[in-house]
């Protein structure tokens, strides 16, 4: 009798994996979302969008950050006969290379922002076609431009490479910020890992994908973050409400 209660209670929790697996799966290698117009930005190709430039720029204002709007990538799709966009800005380049160097003590030149109130951030946001605009995700996080970021009550994010002899640091994000002339400029930082913990999570961007969740036979737009462990990956539900997504009362 005991090992046929054992047999079922081991039956039963591999279900139970096998269907938190599958969510995961679901999500984790969604890169896009079904049957929607995806544009994906660079530098040399920004979107002529003044409504999406707008919107992010006076959420930067708020803060009092002056960093240029960059967009990332957007999506356009039929939500139940509306018209939406789903817009991601980020001034964040990641590259592949997370070597870990040391400084050898030489005094490197540095040429800097020309905007004063820098900020590394990642936004989304869901433009409707009745003109609401919904925020999906915020994180944003100021940079300063002084050279003494990596004493040890300071952030450990600096634009300036570290000179003190045997200072370990990592560079491998990159930030849009402006440069003298105006005009959008890619910035390396230079981080310990006090800077490291405060910057991982921007590795990550949001995707997005449409799901009938909660089985009405309508869709629901699920945002999906990844991030660099299990607390940090998190799931909202939006569903279409009077032609305006509003957040569910449920996490993922």
């Amino acid at each position: 009798m005991l090992k046929k209660i054992s047999k079922a209670m081991f039956l039963l929790s591999v279900c139970f994996i096998c269907i938190y697996c599958g969510i995961q799966q679901v999500y984790a290698s969604e890169t896009g979302l079904k049957d929607a117009t995806h544009e994906v930005y660079n530098l040399k190709c920004q979107p002529d969008n003044p409504k999406w430039q707008n919107y992010f720029k006076k959420k930067l204002k708020k803060m009092k950050i002056d960093s240029p709007v960059f967009i990332r990538e957007s999506y356009v799709v039929d939500w139940d006969g509306q018209k939406m966009e789903i817009v991601v800005a980020s001034n964040v380049i990641v590259s592949k290379n997370e070597k870990l160097y040391q400084a050898d003590g030489t005094s490197v030149e540095q040429t800097l922002p020309s905007n004063k109130r820098c900020a590394v951030y990642t936004m989304s946001a869901v433009f409707g076609e009745n003109g609401a605009v919904v925020d999906v995700f915020s994180d944003v996080r100021y940079l300063s431009k002084i050279r003494k970021e990596f004493s040890g009550s300071r952030s450990g994010i600096s634009f300036y490479q570290p000179t003190k002899k045997g200072t370990y640091y990592q560079k491998y994000i990159s930030v849009i910020q402006k440069d003298e002339r105006g005009k959008l400029k890619r910035y390396r930082l230079f981080f310990n890992m006090t800077g490291e913990l405060l910057l991982r999570e921007y590795k990550y961007f949001p995707k997005f994908k449409m799901q009938d969740v909660d089985g009405d036979g309508m869709k629901e737009l699920v945002a999906y973050h990844d991030g660099s462990g299990s607390l940090c990956q998190y799931s909202y539900v939006y569903k279409l409400v009077d032609d305006v997504p509003v957040k569910m009362d449920v996490e993922m």
